[in-house]
């Protein structure tokens, strides 16, 4: 075989018996032992599920967490799915999937939510809102609040590109037009290669819009990528727009109702969108709301602690200011490459640990302040050019999320020490503290762990 692939193997699935072939793993420790057996073959993921005794779809817990602890024994490095077996009718007992079904609308009571669709009604103790950024439920929480910030993007997968080798994260190679900065990614794709052009606005209306961003895409194409757009075949346009509040991640003024995900605004203003926060808090949330609904801590201030202020996404709202001009603003036309390009090559002078969390939309006290350092020392005039393109007010608040970081840095380095107490505490009391401890630890950035296989 001469092209890489990745082999996934189900080990068991959630139909088949022994009386349908002897062979199909049903116990915890035959699972381990057949999956094993595939690793050993080349496999790197299992899609997992496990069984009662009677060889019926389990969700037992610990027979799940006794399956993951032996296959991580015994597979170092698998990557694990389960499943919880909905193909089988199981899942009838702990809830149904409505597909294809418009939401209508929602009534959040003392005791739980109701849920309205054209065909239905369901009820439920707990309502998780993961409909994006346009989610009804998050726009009435918002009001008639436009967002702070807006990122367009639009782009194209295609072949015909001559060089399909390599990628750009972050590229500029234009001065401001339009009063705006365009930055640009490529990377190559399963079908082609992916390029995008994306730049950081406010909501003015005078702003242009993607019709105008794909005229501006098509005009510089040839130029960023060294070709003529004859020589491509376009297999689909790309194109979004991804709004910001300051104000988030999203809280809504009532229990039992829990935005994640685009719906929190729980993202970078300089990321496209929250896919990569999603599965950042991935493990966060999840267990959260496990603790949550098995403490019945579904109150407002409750489930608001699952969506905690983060020092590490404030800060980033500055930067989002560097990189965007004003409609009315007079800009120098290569005042933000000039401050990118120093700000860069300084975060690349230090190294890794400081350039890669950045890269990965992970801000940290320690390299922040590393880098505001060097870059001072190394381009004095830098502070004097950046603070009339984002103005003292916004400086002010930043310095308070600036310190707020190093703050949360210093509370997670001690929060360690919290948890031979939490053992004596109450149910509730346990929650609120594990929502702390995630929240300083999130908040300063220190959930991230560099890649150690590189």
């Amino acid at each position: 075989m001469g092209d890489p692939c990745i082999i996934c193997v189900a080990i068991t699935g959630s139909l088949p018996r022994k009386s349908d072939n002897p062979a199909v793993p049903i116990t915890v420790s035959e699972q381990v032992e057949s999956t094993h057996e595939a690793f050993e073959a080349g496999a790197t993921i299992c899609h997992a599920h496990v069984r009662n005794p009677d060889e019926s779809p389990s969700s037992d817990p610990e027979k799940v967490a006794a399956l993951k602890e032996g296959l991580e024994k015994h597979c170092p490095g698998l990557i694990i799915q389960f499943s919880t077996g909905g193909r089988s009718g199981a899942g009838q007992a702990r809830g149904a999937m409505l597909e294809e079904t418009a939401l209508q609308s929602v009534t959040i009571h003392p005791n739980g939510a109701r849920i309205r669709t054209a065909a239905q009604s369901v009820t439920a103790r707990l309502l998780v809102d993961a409909m994006g950024h346009f989610s009804p439920l998050a726009r009435q929480a918002r009001g008639p609040q436009p967002p702070d910030a807006v990122c367009l993007v639009v782009g194209t997968c295609a072949t015909g590109y001559p060089d399909n080798d390599t990628g750009d994260l972050l590229a500029s190679f234009t001065p401001i037009r339009r009063q705006c900065q365009y930055f640009w990614e490529a990377f190559p794709a399963r079908d082609g290669r992916t390029t995008y052009l994306f730049t950081y606005l406010d909501a003015h209306p005078q702003r242009p819009d993607l019709e105008e961003l794909f005229d501006d895409y098509f005009a510089l194409l040839p130029e960023y990528q060294n070709v003529s757009l004859d020589q491509l075949d376009v297999k689909r346009a790309l194109f979004g727009l991804f709004p910001c509040y300051r104000d988030s991640p999203l809280q809504f003024p009532v229990g039992r109702l829990l935005a994640i995900g685009d719906s929190s605004g729980n993202q970078s203003p300089l990321s496209f969108g929250g896919f990569g926060a999603m599965l950042r808090h991935l493990k966060r949330l999840t267990n959260g709301i496990s603790e949550a609904l098995e403490i019945n801590a579904l109150d407002q201030d409750s489930l608001a602690l699952l969506q905690p202020y983060q020092p590490s996404l404030s800060v980033t709202w500055l930067f989002q200011q560097t990189m965007s001009v004003g409609v009315d603003e007079a800009a120098s036309p290569n005042q933000i490459n000039e401050l990118l390009s120093d700000v860069f090559t300084e975060m690349h002078r230090l190294g890794d640990p400081v350039l890669k969390p950045f890269l990965q939309d992970v801000v940290q006290f320690p390299a922040l302040t590393r880098t505001l350092a060097q870059t001072s020392l190394r381009h004095p005039s830098m502070p004097l050019r950046v603070l009339p393109q984002v103005g003292l007010p916004s400086l002010l608040r930043w310095l308070g999320h600036y310190g707020q970081l190093g703050i949360y840095a210093g509370l997670d380095a001690i929060a360690a020490g919290m948890v031979p107490l939490l053992r004596t505490r109450s149910p509730q009391q346990r929650y609120r503290v594990n929502r702390w401890r995630e929240a300083w630890r999130y908040g300063a950035g220190a959930d991230y762990e560099p890649n150690v296989t590189e």
